[in-house]
């Protein structure tokens, strides 16, 4: 099959794109040999380049929690929740922590599934007073700032359904997450797989030559046709 160049300069996009997050990758792991300490005002006002962060001085509410989920039975596996500066709860969400710890999880489903019930409000509000030390939490969070290809804009887009007050380029921040050199192996690894498949699909074939006219009868084979 011939694919026409315009097409085919297309096509090698994708593995140039993912060669790019490879490289960008490999920029986090070797610059990030450590998390950096900074406080919650300082993320917000000046975001460091620094992926690998710690952040200090900052408050989360399991109530706000925006939740994510997955497979068929709609099961929560994440949870996106505000970060504020003390005391500013009521400002608009310019840091997310994105958290599996499976103590937040576990609240943050009996909180949901108290939302579904039809006394849900004031279970809730029982619940929380009950377990408030745990809903809220005045702690460092330690984790990776999401960037390119790890930053999922679809999820944010569900999240701005449960927290519309986030701001227009929020900073996620992974709980727990660390630069890993695995991650861009595997991307610099499929980027030259799909080089190669793009590049063996588009190769042209060699065009098949036309057959010689027939030899005209009687002619001897050593005498060639004028």
């Amino acid at each position: 099959m011939t694919i026409p160049p315009a097409i085919r300069r297309c096509l090698l996009i994708f593995p140039a794109v993912i060669a790019g997050f490879a490289i960008q990758s490999f920029h986090v792991y070797f610059t990030n040999t450590k998390p950096i300490d900074i406080s919650i005002e300082q993320l917000i006002s000046n975001p460091p380049r620094a992926k690998w962060v710690r952040v200090t001085g900052g408050r989360i509410n399991l109530v706000d929690a925006a939740v994510s989920e997955a497979g068929f039975k709609k099961q929560i596996d994440s949870i996106y929740v505000p970060i504020h500066p003390e005391g500013k709860e009521e400002a608009d969400v310019s840091v997310l922590l994105l958290s599996k710890n499976p103590d937040l999880l576990a609240i943050a489903r009996q909180l949901h599934s108290l939302d579904e019930t039809g006394n849900g409000e004031m279970e809730a509000l029982k619940f929380a007073m009950e377990n408030a030390r745990v809903i809220f939490q005045n702690r460092p969070f330690e984790g990776l700032i999401q960037s390119g290809i790890s930053r999922d804009d679809r999820v944010i887009f569900q999240v701005r359904k449960a927290l519309p007050n986030i701001v227009r380029e929020p900073i996620i921040i992974e709980e727990g997450g660390k630069p890993s050199i695995v991650e861009g192996l595997g991307l610099l690894l499929f980027s030259g797989v799909a080089l190669v498949g793009v590049l063996s699909v588009s190769k042209p074939k060699m065009a098949t030559p036309p057959p010689l006219p027939p030899r005209p009868p009687g002619l001897p084979r050593n005498q060639s046709t004028p």
